[in-house]
């Protein structure tokens, strides 16, 4: 929001100085609810959890592979250092 009020030139170097501490907040954000979780409350949902897991999983291995697919890459892909 701040470089919406500065010059565009300004807009930049500010962005670049925030960055970090918007970093920093997301990270406090995410203790503090970890945090505020009590274990024993993770039990009754822990199967919906991991059926969800397995499902993200899947579907970004197949949507990988579809994708790899259309650009005709080998199944060792492009991971492969290059050659000089």
């Amino acid at each position: 929001m701040i470089g919406l009020v500065h010059h565009p030139s300004m807009a930049c170097s500010v962005r670049a100085v925030l960055a970090p501490l918007r970093d920093l907040f997301a990270a406090a954000f995410f203790l503090a609810i970890g945090l505020g979780v009590a274990p024993a409350a993770l039990s009754p949902v822990l199967p919906a959890a991991l059926a969800l897991a397995a499902v993200t999983a899947a579907t970004k291995m197949l949507t990988g592979a579809y994708v790899a697919s259309w650009d005709k890459v080998g199944r060792r892909g492009n991971s492969a250092p290059a050659r000089r």
